[in-house]
């Protein structure tokens, strides 16, 4: 228990472990007075400034080394190492996301009632006659006005030209 106290103290305990000890502080007055002793000195310990001696500053200045160059795959793979919990989110989100449009692409079956297999069948009977009316009312027309006028009477005009030459040749 004092461990868990310690660590939300320092600000490295799960939320689980926060919300317990805070709950239990407030409950229980020795529990507070402990976690605020504690809070103090991680407050002091954090204010500390690290410290190191020179002699080793000079000789990490003196190292040379590759200065490493920002990437979005190395800023990937750094997500993924530092952050699991970013990378497990993102994961099931991409399984979330896939499963979900599979299931809701499946086809749509139709279901059509008697009475519209009627209409829509007697709308293509409609459609068929009105089509068939065309295409008569059409080839009346043709054999009618254009095939006589345009092309029987200049070819009877041609052969009574033709017998009239030859009536006279005679």
């Amino acid at each position: 228990m004092k461990q868990k106290i310690i660590s939300v103290a320092y600000g490295d305990a799960n939320l689980i472990d926060k919300i317990y000890i805070y709950w239990l502080a407030r409950k229980n007055e020795s529990v507070k007075a402990e976690l605020s002793d504690y809070k103090r000195t991680a407050d002091v310990v954090h204010k500390l400034e690290e410290e190191c001696p020179a002699e080793l500053l000079n000789n990490l200045r003196s190292v040379p080394f590759k200065e490493a160059r920002n990437s979005l795959l190395l800023d990937f793979i750094s997500i993924i190492v530092n952050k699991p919990l970013a990378s497990a989110l993102a994961v099931l989100s991409l399984v979330v996301f896939i499963t979900l449009s599979v299931i809701l692409r499946q086809p749509v079956k139709h279901s059509y009632t008697d009475n519209e297999i009627k209409k829509a069948s007697e709308q293509a009977n409609y459609t068929f006659r009105l089509i068939g009316n065309i295409l008569n009312e059409t080839t009346e027309k043709l054999e009618k006005e254009i095939l006589r006028e345009h092309v029987v009477k200049p070819i009877n005009e041609g052969i009574e030209i033709a017998n009239k030459l030859l009536i006279k040749g005679e």
